[in-house]
């Protein structure tokens, strides 16, 4: 073993850090979602989470990375062995969990109010459809195209 736990310590309190931003973020999404008009917020915060996934991967590369050199695998199994084997580490790395298991509630949470807003959309889309007929429409990928539920004609050639 060439690592020390200060070096795993040190990854594991920068990668609280992150994930701790990580929710927050989070958090400001939640409240976009529930105003009116929250397209630039949401914007916002869908640059600032892809930024904070990216900066999150990397600190997870760097406690793998420090677990291995302690000699214990890479995922949450060698975390526990570390922590148990080093009881300095305790903390960090329950805290690790937690924040971790609230920034996904959090993150599934948004995505059902977003799921519910598509839905509703899609909705929308499909009770103008007798009103405007097929070309004015899109589908998701934004491609005109008929509303889900409606049957094309066919004619006899």
């Amino acid at each position: 073993m060439s690592a020390s736990p200060q070096i795993l310590q040190r990854a594991l309190e920068a990668e609280l850090v992150l994930v701790q931003r990580f929710i927050d973020i989070l958090k400001a999404e939640a409240h976009a979602l529930e105003q009116p008009d929250h397209g630039e917020a949401l914007n916002t915060s869908t640059q600032d989470k892809n930024a904070c996934i990216e900066q999150l991967l990397d600190a997870g590369r760097t406690r793998e990375s420090a677990l291995r050199e302690l000699g214990f695998g890479p995922d949450r199994a060698g975390l526990d062995e570390a922590a148990a084997t080093h009881p300095a580490l305790r903390e960090s790395c329950a805290g690790l969990f937690d924040l971790g298991r609230r920034a996904s509630e959090l993150n599934a949470a948004n995505g059902a109010m977003i799921n519910t807003y598509l839905r509703h959309t899609q909705q929308a889309l499909q009770a103008l459809q007798p009103l405007v007929g097929n070309p004015g429409l899109y589908d998701a990928s934004g491609r005109p195209g008929q509303a889900k539920g409606q049957r094309k004609s066919i004619t006899a050639g």
